[in-house]
């Protein structure tokens, strides 16, 4: 599983084995399964830019525009093999082998 916390502290997600991912806006004390419509085997990093979460997965680089609860392939332009790496950097965003 991985986690990361959103710009500010304010919200914090963990990714985990089972596919599902979970959101946290009180430093842990209660966590809340936000992706209720999609299930994704294989999380390998998650990275927030802007106001965009970014997770690279099993099935490709995924973002979200709405705190996860909804995602969409963003591949166009990566090359057709495994990614292991995501890195956000101000509104870069670094993916890598």
């Amino acid at each position: 599983c991985d986690s990361i916390p959103l710009a500010g502290g304010r919200q914090a997600y963990v990714a985990a084995s089972s596919g599902n991912l979970f959101a946290t806006t009180d430093r842990g004390r209660r966590w809340v399964r936000v992706n209720t419509s999609l299930v994704l085997r294989g999380w390998y990093q998650l990275a927030v830019s802007g106001t965009s979460l970014f997770a690279l997965t099993g099935t490709g680089l995924l973002r979200s525009t709405d705190q996860g609860r909804s995602w969409r392939k963003v591949n166009p332009g990566l090359p057709d093999r495994s990614l292991s790496s995501l890195v956000a950097s101000g509104p870069a965003l670094f993916v890598g082998g």
